[in-house]
């Protein structure tokens, strides 16, 4: 059986057809990014508190008037990434006219104290800003040298555990949270100061959650006179939880 291999071959009108549909998509592309038909006249922020909206428009009001067809995709997201409240960002072009930006912010955990001075810290390690006093009551806090504020590009480890302990509270939802003063860290051991100045010795920084379901669960089962004795809970080996009265053991 022969077959004709002429009839599979395009013809010459398919091809000059072809050649001029891609012509002439390639020269609507070209008037559209010159066109002020689809100039970028509004961004739109989707995801963030209305003073996080109003520092990522400012960050992307020079690209107003700019052609949305002509977008440069890495500049946005440089100008996004250098915003220390946003965590994480996507854009999308909301044609004719509009830049849509999805942020995912990132969230305040802690407030990092040096001296009479306060930076709100997010659980990735991000300072926010700076706060002046008073300090917000029911944020923890965490100590460090103001060195390690100003002259550092990356936080010590002590506070890179104190916010993993922090963040791991959060996700467990724990009770014991909103009460939660203080956290110190040193050679890996996580420690949480309630507001009635218990410790909590967490050990190092695994297993938070389970650790803090086993210390609510203690100091529910105390009296009010048995818990205002109480100066530590030493919660390294969950399993066997032991209480103190002395802060210096």
């Amino acid at each position: 059986m022969r077959v004709d291999l002429s009839r599979l071959v395009p013809s010459t009108r398919s091809i000059v057809a072809g050649v001029a549909l891609l012509l002439t998509g390639m020269a609507a592309f070209a008037v559209a990014r010159q066109s002020s038909i689809f100039a970028i006249r509004s961004v739109e922020v989707v995801g963030a508190k209305p003073q996080l909206q109003k520092q990522v428009q400012a960050a992307l009001e020079p690209l107003l008037g700019t052609s949305l067809v002509a977008l440069d995709g890495a500049d946005v997201q440089r100008r996004l990434q250098a915003l220390p409240q946003v965590r994480h960002a996507t854009y999308d072009r909301a044609f004719p006219s509009t830049l849509r930006i999805v942020v995912e912010p990132d969230q305040p955990i802690a407030v990092l104290r040096s001296g009479a001075e306060g930076w709100l810290v997010s659980e990735h390690g991000a300072i926010l800003k700076q706060l002046q006093k008073p300090f917000p009551r029911r944020v923890p806090s965490i100590w460090v040298t103001k060195d390690a504020i100003l002259h550092n590009r990356s936080l010590p480890a002590t506070v890179d555990v104190a916010l993993r302990g922090l963040a791991a509270a959060r996700t467990a939802s724990s009770a014991l949270l909103p009460d939660v003063h203080k956290v110190r860290a040193a050679a890996g051991e996580l420690t949480f100061v309630l507001r009635s100045r218990v410790e909590l010795r967490l050990g190092d920084a695994r297993d938070i959650a389970l650790k803090l379901a086993v210390a609510d669960r203690v100091l529910g089962t105390l009296t009010p006179d048995e818990r205002t004795k109480v100066k530590y809970l030493d919660l390294a080996l969950p399993s066997r939880p032991v209480t103190g009265t002395n802060p210096k053991l």
